[in-house]
């Protein structure tokens, strides 16, 4: 028997679940883009029907963390596209940036 390495997509495939990706906007300091997210979900409607979307808040490893406008916008996203919102924020001690306030999904 081996050990695997447990990250979200072994444990997904392991699932039988397929993993959609979006890309994080760097220039704006690792932040979610709402355009980014349904460029995604419109990509992937053809191979899979997407059923929940995944944040991490802080982002690992950046420890960068979402503001008001950010969660506002994922939360209704997530809610008009009927989708399940999965929030992991056992890193909010693990906040970088002068002036950067962990807020709470």
């Amino acid at each position: 028997m081996t050990s695997r390495h447990c990250t979200l997509p072994t444990l997904l495939d392991d699932a039988g679940v397929a993993l959609v990706s979006y890309q994080l906007m760097e220039d704006r300091g690792w932040a979610v883009d709402l355009s980014e997210l349904h460029r995604a979900l419109k990509c992937d409607r053809g191979g899979c029907n997407p059923r929940a979307i995944y944040i991490s808040n802080p982002g690992t490893p950046t420890g960068h963390v979402q503001d008001w406008k950010s969660i506002e916008e994922v939360i209704r996203f997530a809610a008009a596209e009927r989708l399940l919102l999965l929030v992991d924020e056992v890193y909010q001690d693990s906040v970088y940036g002068q002036g950067k306030e962990f807020i709470s999904f």
